[in-house]
């Protein structure tokens, strides 16, 4: 499975500085994370709790566990990304 360059660069840079090199890349992307989390808090905070309240964030955290896998399969490539076109030419009648 492929890693998003991210979340590569936050596993990679503690070994590398692990084997003595700079801390500057692991710190820079440590702080745009930490950015990047406290804009959607405050965004939510500010405009969001009207959609999405805070009583349904477990029913979210469980549906983004559940598609986890699908997550998985088109970052490494073996989803399928061929598009399936629908037949609109036949007319079928209300009973099916």
């Amino acid at each position: 499975m492929r890693l998003a360059p991210g979340i590569a660069a936050l596993v990679v840079m503690p070994l590398l500085m692990a084997l003595g090199t700079s801390a500057t890349a692991f710190t820079l992307s440590l702080a745009s994370l930490a950015a990047i989390i406290a804009a959607v808090l405050l965004s939510w905070l500010r405009f969001g709790r009207d959609v999405l309240p805070p009583g349904s964030l477990p029913a979210l955290i469980s549906y983004i566990a559940g598609k986890l896998p699908l997550y998985g399969r088109l970052v490494s490539g073996d989803a399928d990304a061929h598009w399936t076109r629908a037949d609109r030419g036949k007319k079928h009648d209300a009973a099916g």
